[in-house]
């Protein structure tokens, strides 16, 4: 191995130029990559922030209009209607009304979950099944032309007496039953 202090200084002189030379580029590679690298993360974090804003905007705004429509819905004599002869016909099945409607409209119900909705009438002399055929189709239009969900109707005493989907909570109720610990149950 050569002694660098043993190298003529013709060619000494050219070395030390060239090493400073590479470590002046790499420094400047170095530090051109990290302001590149920061105005580009600078950049995507502003379309980002553009993108969540307006998303965020557009989810405000369908919020708003979707609250307004059910208010509206919620307001009308035809809900409110649908409320109290539902609830009627509920609180007059005798015994157990939450056995006796999820047996009808979840296991009795000829289709599939998922598709429980497209019954109209469950079979049987309750005052309710014909009230549900009569209000099932409304409510089933509404819940598709506003993209909701479901729609729940609840009496005064917090039954939840008419849901379109008919899953494992309809016809229980949310004030003291099995579903207080829901998200629903607050409201």
């Amino acid at each position: 191995m050569i002694k660098f202090p043993t190298i003529q200084l013709k060619y000494k002189l050219p070395l030390i130029i060239v090493g400073f030379s590479l470590m002046v580029g790499v420094a400047l590679q170095i530090a051109v990559y990290q302001a590149y690298r920061d105005k580009t993360l600078e950049t995507l974090n502003a379309e980002f922030q553009g993108t969540a804003n307006s998303r965020h905007d557009s989810l405000d705004a369908w919020i708003s209009q979707i609250s307004g429509e059910i208010l509206i819905e919620a307001a009308s004599p035809a809900t409110a209607d649908a409320i109290l002869e539902l609830g009627s016909a509920y609180r007059a099945i005798p015994g157990n009304p939450t056995a006796v409607l999820q047996d009808a409209y979840i296991s009795k119900n000829p289709n599939p979950v998922g598709e429980r909705q497209n019954l109209m009438r469950a079979e049987g002399d309750e005052v309710y099944h014909p009230l549900h055929e009569a209000y099932h189709p409304f409510f089933l239009e509404l819940q598709k032309q506003l993209g909701l969900y479901d729609v729940f109707l609840f009496d005064t005493q917090g039954n939840l007496v008419y849901s379109v989907f008919k899953e494992l909570d309809f016809a229980t109720n949310f004030a003291s039953g099995p579903m207080p610990a829901r998200a629903l149950a607050p409201l």
